[in-house]
């Protein structure tokens, strides 16, 4: 469990919406698509499970999970990377989550409160390593769920998930000490030059992890007609805040950042309708041990399961093609 303990979330709903009129909550001109089915993978499904497991109290990942299940995760997952584009275009429902920075009982008690995939849709903006004290763990689950579930779980790269700057602030490091292995690390880069960049939801919210180019002093220059732009990268008191007359939002998903700031984390839904709700988590340990209960019940459930069924919405490219084509 990371270090940095948390509590369960609170629901909190906010008069924000993406778009300026009601005339535009119903997504215009959007073909038809047909979404890429996953083909059933035993092995990287038993992998998410026992990371699951991992996530209970005394679990070991290098006692559960051997380096070259994790070497034959990061090949499929940069195939996953490599077939579909660097720009994301979906449509709602989603739910957006920024920065984890290893702290992987936080990112359990996100899918605890908002829904497992893929029975909901996700859209990370990045940062998922360094900082924190789990970031294999919080890397390898989410590589495991964009395996499964291309179309319905989306990742984009954060400036964490750059070679410069893991091999400085904790990733490499963790790397060389739990699996004693540089080899390890190198094919998480590897993946990590393949993630996409930037994600449109529903043809009028932006999202990235840091942000637009200083050079970009006008929507307009994008040629795109944009009401909302959905970003992490900075710690925020409240877990999420709007800024320029509510044109950008920063949402930050790392409660007790670096077990040295008191902020709450957030996540950031959008509902078919482009209204934006956000659910906030606050640190406390009692949620964790509820978010742990969750995840037994959970392994129970599926246990008998050869496969998760998928009953979620599908989700993927809105310009009628998918990630084969």
């Amino acid at each position: 469990m990371p270090a940095s303990p948390s509590k369960a979330p609170q629901s909190k709903t906010v008069d924000a919406r993406c778009v300026r009129s009601q005339s535009l909550f119903i997504p215009l001109h959007y073909k038809t698509f047909t979404p890429v089915v996953a083909k059933p993978n035993p092995e990287i499904h038993d992998l998410m499970m026992r990371l699951l497991k991992v996530g209970q109290a005394n679990g070991r990942m290098t006692t559960a999970i051997k380096e070259p299940e994790l070497l034959k995760m990061c090949k499929e997952a940069k195939e996953v990377f490599k077939n579909q584009p660097s720009l994301i275009e979906i449509d709602p429902p989603v739910i957006i989550v920024g920065d984890i920075h290893g702290q992987y009982g936080d990112l359990l008690r996100i899918f605890n409160g908002s829904g497992f995939p893929p029975d909901k849709n996700y859209m990370f903006l990045g940062d998922y390593v360094d900082r924190g004290s789990k970031n294999l763990e919080v890397i390898s689950l989410l590589f495991c769920y964009k395996i499964l579930y291309p179309e319905h779980f989306f990742l984009l790269r954060g400036n964490h998930e750059c070679l410069n700057v893991n091999k400085v602030y904790g990733f490499l490091e963790e790397c060389n000490r739990r699996y004693k292995s540089m080899r390890l690390w190198q094919y998480f880069q590897d993946v990590f030059n393949m993630m996409p960049i930037v994600g449109i939801v529903g043809g009028r919210v932006l999202c990235m992890h840091g942000g637009l180019s200083r050079d970009i002093d006008s929507l307009d220059t994008l040629r795109l007609d944009i009401d909302l732009i959905a970003r992490a990268h900075q710690v925020v008191q409240d877990g999420y805040e709007f800024f320029a007359d509510r044109k950008l939002v920063t949402v930050f998903s790392a409660p007790q950042y670096c077990g040295q700031f008191d902020n709450n984390a957030a996540t950031m839904e959008i509902a078919d309708t482009m209204q934006c709700s956000f659910q906030v988590y606050k640190p406390t340990a009692k949620a964790v041990r509820l978010a742990m209960a969750k995840i037994k019940e959970l392994q129970l459930e599926t246990s008998q399961e050869a496969w998760p069924k998928q009953e979620a919405k599908p989700m993927g490219p809105t310009d009628g093609t998918t990630a084969q084509d």
